[in-house]
């Protein structure tokens, strides 16, 4: 998947903010920067690659593939004509079916209703669309996500080379960084997981069906 911008955010920019940021350190070196100056130049970088996570995180919701899951999904039959019918149990089984294999969750809610929820349970957010059947007919508002949680992480830890913790607001949690498992960390700043050092740079996202996500980077010192 082609991810806008994320080759700009890791290469020359990085360099020259770090090197700006050492700069204005009038107590260090290039060679052997002051405490505090190392430790700005690590969140800085931590803070960079976050920038990486979000923008990514952004491609996957409303990035072209998901547009393009969009446009074959709301054009099954079965799935409209369970929908305008009532039958839901169809639908529902149009989803369960649908070729597009990287929608990993299907939800259509209509005034407050949820008709159909379909797919794995911690998922990216996915972009809301509205559906209507071929007569024009309004049939509520669909979300597909087109990537798991798991699969996230993996995609950020391939990137940069950082680990990633999500938390969902349910209590769910998922890591590239097994020690890191029910260690509190915080919005920006150190951590020690399993005797070595991380700096943390963490933001909060949208995930599927609107639950609250929090995305903690955390760069290996």
């Amino acid at each position: 998947m082609k991810l806008p911008g994320w080759r700009t955010a890791l290469g020359p920019p990085v360099g020259l903010i770090l090197a700006l940021a050492l700069a204005a350190c009038g107590s260090g070196s290039a060679a052997q920067p002051c405490r505090v100056c190392a430790a700005e130049l690590a969140q800085t970088r931590a803070d960079t690659y976050a920038t990486v996570a979000k923008r990514t995180y952004a491609e996957e919701v409303y990035g072209t593939p998901n547009g393009a899951a969009f446009h074959v999904i709301s054009r099954i039959s079965a799935l409209l004509d369970g929908l305008t019918t009532g039958d839901y149990a169809l639908a529902r089984s149009a989803m369960h079916h649908q070729p597009i294999r990287h929608a990993v969750a299907v939800r259509v809610t209509r005034g407050g209703r949820t008709l159909i929820d379909v797919g794995l349970r911690f998922v990216v957010g996915g972009r809301v669309h509205a559906l209507h059947n071929r007569q024009g007919t309004y049939l509520g508002r669909i979300e597909i996500s087109i990537q798991d949680v798991i699969g996230f992480i993996r995609l950020i830890h391939r990137l940069t080379g950082c680990d990633v913790v999500v938390e969902g607001s349910t209590g769910q949690a998922m890591s590239s960084l097994a020690a890191a498992s029910g260690v509190r960390l915080p919005d920006r700043g150190l951590v020690v997981v399993a005797g070595r050092e991380y700096t943390v740079s963490s933001f909060a996202e949208r995930g599927f069906a609107g639950e609250p996500l929090r995305v903690s980077i955390l760069d290996p010192r």
